[in-house]
């Protein structure tokens, strides 16, 4: 678990790609999956981290600004527990935002900067 965090969360490649149109072939060669990309200049800042690279999905059409953290571990004193993060279709993230596998967002949604994702309630989607 640690070494694929730290190999799939290098800063330099990061920097390298992000903000181009060359950071979705980096974060797909890196395991995230992102279902079909709709190229629309920079999908993704220069700033993407996880956990386990494996566990993440982003949906079509998403953008991201800067500073995602997607959260894909539950820990505790005596056990930790992986799920996959998911994030749905159309959506605009703003910056430094960290996102939990329990995050109940769904389509077309704004979040804007460091914004607190809900985690129980009604599935949101179509808001900003």
């Amino acid at each position: 678990q640690t070494v694929a965090e730290f190999a799939s969360n290098s800063r330099v490649l990061g920097l390298l790609f992000g903000d181009s149109s060359a950071i979705v072939h980096y974060m797909s060669a890196i395991g995230w999956n992102l279902n079909k990309v709709v190229q629309t200049g920079s999908n993704f800042g220069s700033n993407q981290q996880h956990e386990n690279p494996l566990l993440c999905e982003i949906g079509t059409q998403t953008m991201v600004s800067d500073g995602l953290f997607m959260i894909n571990m539950h820990k505790s004193a005596s056990a930790f527990r992986l799920e996959p993060t998911r994030i749905g279709e159309r959506n605009y993230f703003g910056n430094n935002i960290y996102y939990p596998p329990d995050g109940r967002t769904g389509d077309n949604v704004l979040l804007g900067t460091k914004v607190m994702v809900p985690i129980d309630g009604p599935l949101r989607e179509n808001v900003g």
